[in-house]
């Protein structure tokens, strides 16, 4: 389940108390237009990040990484985007043993930092959003001025 972030909201987002809003990290809507780094962007599926839940799981790439028993190292290396390496883990053993011990225990701060990633990306892109959405309600609250006759009309319909 992918968690949720209060922000700022953006058009076609619910709503909350105090202007706040749930950002969805699963909505692809929330990623559009971003540019990842190689390892995120090799877990994009269907225009979300981590393979479309949004966030990595800890518990699933602590099962990756235990794949190792099964003869399977380095899958934890392809679930959080890093292909290649995974094979390289797959095709030595993970590096013999070592990389695999090594990554095991740093593997939940390498999970945090891949999530604090995606976090910061969606949180500029609602951010960018909310401004545009901020700029437009400005430009429409503005008396508009006819070209020809000089004649000012209010915002709403034509209201003096």
């Amino acid at each position: 389940m992918a968690q949720q972030y209060q922000t700022t909201a953006y058009p076609g987002q619910p709503q909350l108390m105090g202007g706040q809003t749930s950002l969805n990290l699963t909505d692809p809507r929330t990623f559009q237009d971003v540019v990842w780094s190689h390892s995120i962007a090799a877990t994009v599926k269907m225009g979300v990040p981590a393979w479309g839940s949004g966030q990595f799981s800890s518990s699933t790439a602590c099962l990756a990484w235990a794949a190792c028993f099964l003869g399977f190292a380095g899958m934890h290396r392809v679930y959080l985007g890093d292909t290649m390496m995974g094979i390289v883990y797959c095709l030595t053993g993970g590096l013999c043993g070592v990389g695999q011990l090594i990554d095991g225990c740093s593997l939940s701060q390498t999970v945090e930092s891949r999530n604090a990633e995606i976090r910061s990306v969606a949180q500029e892109r609602a951010n960018f959003l909310a401004q545009q959405s901020a700029a437009v309600a400005y430009q429409i609250g503005q008396p508009v001025t006819m070209p020809q006759s000089g004649y000012q009309t209010g915002a709403a319909y034509g209201q003096p």
